[in-house]
């Protein structure tokens, strides 16, 4: 008998189209990224017979909707643009249908891609830190399943129960209005900004934490959904969360070397990247 999950992550496992190959993505680097940092991960999600069937999420029990279609994105960079269509669309996740043991985890990664989580899901872990990263609710599908900004209408009902958000630059668009009324609205916000690292309110401060700087960038798909689930990790545990982001950053800088979910990091590798960029910054005088 698998013993519950401590660590659950709500939203869809997509199939991403990189250089000419359908690769697992969306929800799947939160939850093997948390799994990978020695989590017990749940992850609540649908797809359809379309997702290849040799996907292989190890430490993840995954709990699956039934849908005839998965989530598909093609995804072309331009520079530091993004530009996506999704060919299809998986079911709607419902929190009726959280096995009840689940209920009783720790922590909480919402991580929709296309609203495909809706507000049920903020009463169904009473004991939970709950993090979302909001990118599935700032975007819409338009003509030709072009991926296009889109409202959030229901922010409010959920910044009254989540401890965190994480939100990318770009889904925001530099918005800094938003960034500050958010702020104002919920005890932590990250705002990721790629190559620049990430900003960190909390406690009424702000305060930016470089990335790790990498020479190698293969792919930088689901870089952000890593760093959410690890910050969401560390945070959880006890660490503050500026000591969280760091720790995130580290994360998706490997994410971003390796193809796919290929580049995710076990435990001891960010551990011994995160020494040695320490060590690096004293060597430069840092602190």
């Amino acid at each position: 008998m698998e013993v519950a999950p401590d660590f659950i992550v709500a939203g869809h496992i997509t199939l991403d189209l990189v250089n000419g190959e359908y690769l697992p993505g969306g929800a799947a680097y939160s939850a093997l990224t948390a799994a990978r940092l020695g989590r017990r991960v749940g992850l609540i999600t649908s797809f359809g017979p379309d997702m290849h069937s040799s996907i292989e999420l190890e430490g993840v029990q995954i709990f699956t909707i039934p849908s005839p279609q998965s989530t598909v994105f093609v995804n072309v960079y331009r520079e530091d643009r993004r530009e996506q269509q999704s060919t299809s669309v998986a079911g709607r996740l419902r929190a009726e249908v959280v096995p009840p043991t689940w209920r009783a985890a720790s922590a909480v990664h919402l991580a929709p891609m296309l609203d495909e989580v809706g507000p049920d899901f903020l009463d169904a872990f009473p004991k939970a830190r709950m993090l979302a990263s909001p990118q599935g609710w700032l975007r819409c599908l338009g003509p030709a399943g072009r991926v296009l900004p889109a409202s959030w209408n229901w922010a409010d009902q959920a910044f009254s129960r989540l401890d965190g958000l994480v939100v990318s630059s770009e889904d925001l668009a530099g918005d800094e209005e938003t960034i500050a009324r958010w702020v104002a609205k919920i005890p932590c916000l990250v705002l990721t900004e790629g190559e620049r690292g990430s900003r960190v309110y909390f406690d009424s401060k702000q305060r930016h934490l470089p990335a790790y700087f990498t020479e190698k960038v293969v792919d930088p798909t689901g870089a952000g959904d890593a760093f959410a689930a690890a910050f969401l990790v560390k945070w959880s545990e006890g660490a503050s969360p500026y000591q969280a982001a760091r720790f995130a950053n580290i994360v998706a800088s490997f994410v971003v070397e390796g193809k796919g979910l290929a580049g995710v990091p076990t435990l001891a590798q960010v551990e011994e990247r995160l020494a040695r960029s320490r060590l690096e910054e004293i060597g430069d005088g840092g602190s």
